[in-house]
């Protein structure tokens, strides 16, 4: 069986993951799509009688073929092609363009009939955060009530009626500033009126402005198929992260793994179908009166921090297991060989500060709290 993974450098899941899945006698390869065309040379070969891809830098000693040659793809994070500085300004626009068409037909390149996780066909619902709610309430889940929308007046009007039970924002997709020492992230917030930017800015930037759900505890489900686990959240406890969990520092952070209703795991399983993915990490509200409200699905979201502070949970032979078993109806038990995260962790330290030197690096800010 070989594996192909695409990712960016600095990515420890996936290096974790293929090392995880070599002590399980699977070939494993990286790809790393930033790559293109500054260290990379790519040659597709067509013909009448057949087609090949073969890919090569100065890693590689000759050639590696990437036609047929996988049983299964993570699609993990692919990056765009990165287009050096020392091309001229005036040729960037059609390099990017040139090299992004190349790009984007990989997918359709590699095996057609592989294992993919998750499939290509379902990015684009995915990553949009407006179909995963409309999804979300055909599939019987609760969800907040929300205003999508770039109309300053209409805004300021679901906020103000909305005012005693208050509103957030959240943006379509995550966004970073660069700063002195690190970065400044865009957390989900509390807003009021005067919160409100100008209505220029209100016009050009549409957001997600949903009435505030209180919170007796979150949960955060990762979904290996059919394979799912859920654990609690307790995000209540701690002043930063009343309204965004992903506020607490990780050493503060205190997970207990749970058991899901059927119900709503029996949503999450048609969820999933509707959505084409095989793989995805929910995250969700449970209010003071127990009721479960959805939030959103990160169809390539972190699970491995989850296993550092649960190391019982084993996510990472779950996840090697669910790549090898190649279907959605999957399940799984711990037994004597099975494998955990922080055993390897040093040498997928190893694998990343290697792949950071020889491959391009786009994350090059540190984060700050």
């Amino acid at each position: 069986m070989n594996v192909l993974i695409v990712t960016e450098p600095d990515d420890i899941h996936a290096a974790l993951v293929k090392l995880a899945l070599e002590i399980k006698g699977v070939d494993c390869n990286l790809f790393f799509s930033a790559d293109m065309p500054s260290k990379q040379k790519n040659n597709l070969r067509l013909s009448e009688r057949h087609w090949s891809w073969s890919t090569h830098d100065e890693t590689t000693k000759k050639p590696k073929r990437y036609d047929s040659a996988f049983d299964a793809i993570w699609w993990r994070r692919p990056r765009r092609p990165y287009v050096p500085e020392r091309v001229h300004e005036d040729d960037k626009t059609f390099i990017r363009k040139e090299n992004s068409i190349y790009h984007d037909s990989i997918p359709y390149l590699l095996n057609e009939n592989a294992w993919w996780v998750n499939p290509v066909a379902s990015h684009a619902k995915t990553r949009s955060k407006i179909v995963q709610l409309k999804l979300a309430k055909q599939c019987g889940f609760k969800i907040p009530p929300t205003l999508i929308s770039n109309s300053p007046q209409d805004i300021k009007d679901f906020v103000t009626a909305n005012k005693s039970k208050n509103v957030i924002y959240k943006p379509f997709s995550p966004q970073v500033w660069p700063e002195e020492n690190g970065i400044k992230i865009l957390y989900t917030n509390k807003i009021s009126t005067d919160d409100l930017p100008s209505d220029a800015m209100l016009q050009v930037v549409p957001g997600i402005y949903q009435q505030y759900v209180e919170k007796k505890y979150e949960l955060r489900v990762t979904c290996f198929g059919s394979y799912i686990s859920a654990v609690k959240i307790d995000s209540q406890k701690h002043q930063n992260g009343k309204i965004d969990w992903r506020k607490i520092e990780g050493s503060d952070l205190t997970l207990v793994e749970v058991e899901l209703p059927q119900k709503i795991k029996d949503k999450i399983i048609l969820f999933m179908q509707q959505m084409s993915v095989v793989f995805g990490c929910f995250d969700f509200i449970v209010t003071p009166d127990d009721e479960i409200v959805f939030l959103e699905l990160n169809e390539q979201g972190q699970f491995l921090w989850v296993e550092q502070i649960v190391p019982e949970l084993c996510y990472l032979d779950v996840f090697a297991e669910f790549i090898i078993n190649q279907t959605f109806n999957f399940s799984w038990k711990q037994t004597g060989r099975t494998l955990h995260a922080q055993d390897l962790d040093s040498g997928a330290e190893k694998i990343v500060a290697d792949n950071m030197n020889k491959h391009v690096y786009l994350n090059q800010i540190k984060r700050v709290a």
